[in-house]
This record gives structure tokens, C-alpha cells and sequence, in this order.
């Protein structure tokens, strides 16, 4: 099977933002639509609306604005990686993180990070906690639950524990 070079997107970050979201990398659903979370039964966009205290947008461009009005801004951990036509975290090799250093000094408004899912803390604190100048007033959050349908959770406990932690950090 052919292994090929995945590629993350620009965050989303507006005016108000103060917590940073990261997930992995995009898996193939949304690499193919060019969204975050673009598998129809990712939880991330719900649960997002609801802690924003919005209804669900369906189109993509009105969710990347709901993103922008809240104090939440999304990115990933990894720059790129190789990943062999899965969507899932444990097919990744040779991943590069994403510039954290210079994001962070782009907005100094934003010193907390949550992580959706193990893996994306897991790449964090390997590829950028010990390698990159990051401010050390830095607080990241326990890993939440992924939104992932690989990730077999209920939908309602994995936004009750988002919403729990991201609430307490906005």
C-alpha cells in the first residue's frame, strides 16, 4: 500500500480566541472536502455549537465564522505526516509538527490548550513541548475525548466532559 504525505490546514483563530483546540493531523474525509472534521459523524462540530451556545451550522464557511465570533481557535499538532490511506492516528510516521512558536507570539491572547484526543497531547508533548520556545505561562488542559467515530464513546458523555473542561477555560 502506497504511504503518502498528508498536510494539516491554517488554523482558525478570531479576535476573541483564548483556547487553542488541536486535533492530530485531518484524517481522509476531511483532507477530500478540505475541513476540519469533515466526517459527517465526527462530534467536534456539534459540540462546539453547543458550548459556543449556537445552533449547528450546516455549511462549512458559517461554522469556520462561528469558530471566529468564540473565544476557541483550531489548528492541529502536526504539520504533516505519512499516513497510509487511514484516518487513523496510529498509521502516522515521520510526522513534522506545526510551528508553535511563531502561532503563540502571532496571539498573545491565547495561552490555554485543550487536545482532542490522546494522541494529538501525545504528539504535542513530544514534537513541540521539548523542541519549541513556547511562553512559559503555556496551561494545557487534560486530553478530551476525541470527536472521532473511530473513538466508540457516546455522543452525549464525550460533550459532557468537553464541555465541562472547555467551559471551565473560557
Amino acid at each position: 500500500m502506497e504511504v503518502l504525505s498528508k498536510y494539516s490546514f491554517l488554523p482558525i483563530v478570531g479576535p476573541n480566541a483564548r483556547v487553542l483546540v488541536l486535533g492530530t493531523l485531518p484524517g481522509e474525509v476531511s483532507l477530500e472536502l478540505q475541513q476540519y472534521y469533515g466526517h459527517a459523524r465526527n462530534q467536534f462540530w456539534p459540540i462546539l455549537a453547543e458550548i459556543c451556545g449556537e445552533n449547528l451550522p450546516s455549511a462549512y464557511p458559517d461554522r469556520v465564522e462561528m469558530v471566529r465570533r468564540s473565544k476557541v481557535a483550531l489548528w492541529d499538532v502536526l504539520h504533516s505526516a505519512e499516513r497510509n490511506g487511514t484516518a487513523l492516528d496510529s498509521a502516522i510516521k515521520n510526522e513534522c509538527a506545526n510551528d508553535f512558536a511563531s502561532f503563540f507570539r502571532q496571539h498573545p491572547m491565547i495561552r490555554t490548550v485543550a487536545f482532542n484526543g490522546n494522541n494529538a497531547h501525545k504528539f504535542f508533548k513530544r514534537h513541540v513541548k521539548k523542541k519549541q520556545d513556547l511562553p512559559s505561562d503555556l496551561h494545557l488542559l487534560p486530553s478530551l475525548p476525541s470527536t472521532s467515530p473511530a473513538f466508540a464513546r457516546a455522543p452525549a458523555l464525550k460533550a459532557a466532559k468537553w464541555r465541562e473542561i472547555l467551559t471551565a477555560a473560557l
